[in-house]
């Protein structure tokens, strides 16, 4: 689990403060991975940054390093002292991205910390990726049979160096791509779960993010946007969802170039945003909900493009197999501004020396929100009121917190479920299924499994249902054996 970031404006910003976004941003994300981290913003001319061979525009400033966040702030400190940037140099419609990782393939190390390049002289692309490429290894070898060099460990590596690869061989053939044709034939390539995150010096002040098994959000900041209602959507309605799909077939072939077409992509923008919108992408909302509380959730297979202050939002289409269809683009797609109802303080430590501790004593009043909506009570009821169930309260000492529920709240529950006072929406629509089961079949990993092991008891009291656990990274790979009549819970 790694963390993504990023932080594009259309109104000229101080270096300084673009940095110290990213940054601030990487800290929210931190409990993603800390081994090393890095970040990637625009070059300035003067900064004697990368450019491509035709002379583009100022490529990008690439920082990594090994360790925590605060290693990565001082290495950016002392890198612009050593090559003397101009922190403050201000420009217009500057791009960021940022990573913070948690080593899956190679070492920790800076070597192998993101953002990635398609090749250290251009920079041509630049990505940061959460997530894993399960084919990056016929990917690699099909680059590097073309003389592309690799200079690190990471399955991340070979994202980059395809988006050069494709948009070379376009433009060989006298073709030119647009960024979001480019991140389409990378994506046509790819096989595992990912959030990718692009910036290239072809495509200036352009932004483009996609994601498929990993999570990602946009979060929009305006300062003319007119106040919205705390849970409400703003905009047109959303589109519906898509119904799920496989994992994409294993490609034994190598990637190849698909329908490629000048002029052939429609960049016309669903939401024309207000001069001066700011708009960031990130795996969790913990890094944004200090900057505004307007998000959209990306769907798998979803793309999102910025640029000039605007968004659009595309969906790739599959076929049976998985796989995007041969020679198809995204399709734009409405989309749903939603409001977050998480407050900056709550992912602060507060009073607390650490996470864990503030975790640990929120776990009453967690458990109390969780309840609210599920369980209801009357003020007739005796012995099955709201009072009963509520857990002690947040200020109660961690020992208090950490012990078993008492006969009294289990009572009360138990007296809430016998008068159908208990209502859990995501399941009562599947409630005639559940009560035809031979099994019930809870499947989760870390926490979740553990929050499995605790409900088991309560479920088989309340159903009459046998409930067997399984782990989820064990379930796919052993083919464990789920017959037509059990019911499958994914926690």
């Amino acid at each position: 689990m790694c963390g993504i970031f990023a932080y594009a404006s259309a109104v000229p910003q101080p270096r300084t403060q673009v940095l110290e976004t990213l940054l601030q941003g990487l800290e929210r994300l931190e409990y993603r991975g800390y081994d090393s981290a890095g970040i990637a913003v625009d070059a300035a001319p003067h900064d004697g940054g990368a450019k491509g061979a035709g002379g583009e525009a100022p490529g990008s400033l690439v920082f990594r390093s090994q360790g925590k966040i605060a290693s990565l702030r001082a290495h950016v400190a002392a890198e612009a002292d050593a090559r003397s940037l101009d922190k403050e140099a201000t420009l217009a419609g500057q791009v960021g991205i940022a990573h913070t990782r948690w080593a899956t393939h190679g070492a920790p190390s800076a070597r192998n910390a993101h953002p990635h390049v398609s090749d250290s002289d251009s920079q041509d692309f630049v990505v940061v990726h959460n997530g894993i490429i399960t084919n990056y290894k016929a990917l690699k070898q099909l680059l590097e049979s073309k003389g592309v060099e690799f200079l690190s460990d990471t399955d991340t590596e070979v994202v980059p160096k395809l988006a050069k690869y494709y948009y070379d061989l376009a433009k060989a053939s006298g073709t030119t791509l647009c960024f979001i044709e480019v991140v389409t034939e990378v994506v046509r390539s790819l096989e595992g779960a990912y959030a990718l995150l692009f910036k290239s010096l072809h495509f200036p002040g352009e932004l483009v993010g996609c994601k498929r098994g990993s999570p990602l959000i946009l979060a929009i900041k305006s300062g003319e946007a007119a106040p919205q209602a705390p849970g409400g959507v703003n905009g047109v309605a959303a589109a519906a969802s898509a119904p799920s799909v496989p994992a994409a077939a294993t490609a034994s072939a190598p990637p190849q170039l698909y329908g490629m077409h000048s002029g052939s992509f429609s960049l016309s923008r669903h939401h024309e945003a207000a001069s001066g919108d700011e708009y960031y992408l990130s795996s969790d909302a913990s890094a944004v909900v200090e900057h505004t509380k307007s998000v959209i959730v990306l769907e798998d297979d979803q793309l999102v493009h910025l640029h000039g202050g605007a968004f659009a939002i595309y969906r790739f289409e599959r076929d049976a197999h998985g796989l995007l269809r041969e020679g198809s683009l995204p399709t734009k797609m409405k989309h749903a501004i939603q409001q977050l109802e998480l407050e900056a303080e709550q992912i602060m430590k507060g009073s607390y020396e650490h996470f864990m501790a503030k975790e640990i004593n929120e776990q009453p009043e967690s458990l109390k929100s969780t309840m609210r909506g599920r369980v209801f009570a009357g003020a007739e009821s005796v012995g099955g009121n709201w009072a009963d169930v509520s857990p002690p309260s947040p200020g109660a000492a961690i020992d208090d917190a950490l012990s078993s529920p008492t006969a009294a709240q289990m009572g009360a529950l138990t007296a809430l479920a016998q008068r159908k006072r208990v209502h859990l929406g995501g399941v009562a629509d599947f409630l005639p299924t559940i009560r035809r089961s031979r099994r019930l079949v809870l499947v989760g990993c870390g926490t979740s499994y553990h929050a499995c092991l605790a409900a088991r008891p309560a479920l088989e009291e309340f159903t009459g249902i046998p409930v067997s656990l399984e782990l989820a990274s064990d379930i796919a790979d052993r083919a464990c054996p789920i017959m037509r009549d059990d019911t499958c819970i994914f926690v």
